[in-house]
């Protein structure tokens, strides 16, 4: 099975983002039956529907920053671990075949997750360098780069949509009612988001945040546009003092240990992690550093006064 063809067990069914007409497969391309449009297939191994796109909110710099760090810092691996788990528990599988969308998939660290629990796999993520990285691993997901709030695909084909820790980068209408309309009927969403407006700092200035959450915030979003709150919880709860103290006395040295810690904090940090995960992981934790909700689409979409 090649990345570009074939998702919930027969090929996607692509629509324009321009005009929304039907897009037609040709070899190597997407040509759209109205308004002419043309969607080349990258020799990077990825749809390239958005060339020259750079989300606003999200800096090439923080795009860079993430690439270089994602393998090696605490944050990580427990938390993919943490929604690995989440998915089990709570995105009931069907006897049918299953599809799973990431939207801002990044280099694809957790399409490589979803590969292993979904039959079909779609990352869409807007920089190209990231999906040319996210082809190199282990996911077979067919990768889109494009705008994730236009993305070039017909309603309705997918069991989970996922968005981790993109939401607090966009405009919340157009995104999540998006991820509603790629949603199956009682399709679930996988939202991670940056959590406690008290942890605010001059790092979710650098990150391009445009807020932090708080969980009665969240809930009273997704319902607005879209999607019923099932589950919540909270990440790095045993840590959220540090995290705390951290952002309360923020200086320039305290704000490059975060971003760039030394093993001498990144292994017993990422030890916590993983022992919090470990012992609390089906809880919901009143507290964290992140904020993770599973929830499922609402059949008629809402919108907001």
């Amino acid at each position: 099975m090649t990345r570009e063809s074939l998702v919930c067990g027969r090929r996607l069914v692509w629509r324009c983002d321009r005009c929304t007409g039907r897009l037609r497969k040709e070899a190597g391309r997407l040509r759209c039956e109205t308004c002419e449009r043309v969607i080349c297939f990258d020799p990077a191994n990825y749809w390239a529907c958005a060339e020259g796109f750079e989300p606003p909110g999200f800096p090439d710099s923080r795009r860079r920053h993430l690439t270089e760090i994602e393998n090696r810092h605490f944050w990580f691996p427990a938390r993919r671990r943490l929604l690995a788990s989440l998915l089990e528990r709570h995105v009931p599988r069907s006897s049918t075949s299953r599809g799973a969308i990431e939207l801002g998939c990044g280099t694809g660290d957790f399409l490589q997750v979803l590969s292993g629990m979904f039959e079909s796999v779609v990352g869409v993520e807007a920089y190209g360098q990231s999906l040319a990285v996210a082809a190199e691993g282990d996911s077979t997901a067919v990768l889109i780069q494009s705008d994730a709030t236009t993305v070039p695909l017909d309603s309705g084909q997918f069991d989970l949509v996922a968005a981790l820790d993109v939401l607090e980068h966009v405009e919340p209408r157009s995104f999540l009612e998006e991820a509603a309309r790629l949603a199956k009927p009682a399709g679930r969403l996988l939202v991670s988001v940056p959590a406690f407006p008290s942890l605010w700092s001059p790092l979710d200035e650098a990150a391009g945040h445009r807020c932090r959450y708080r969980l009665p915030d969240l809930v009273r979003q997704l319902a607005a546009y879209g999607w019923r709150v099932v589950h919540h919880t909270h990440y790095q709860a045993l840590l959220f003092p540090v995290v705390w103290l951290a952002r309360r006395f923020s200086t320039s040295r305290v704000r490059r240990l975060e971003r760039r810690p030394s093993d001498a904090i990144a292994i017993p940090f990422g030890m916590i992690n993983q022992l919090e995960v470990s012992l609390f992981g089906g809880l919901r934790l009143p507290w964290g550093s992140s904020l993770i909700v599973v929830a499922e689409r609402i059949p008629t979409i809402r919108s907001a006064a």
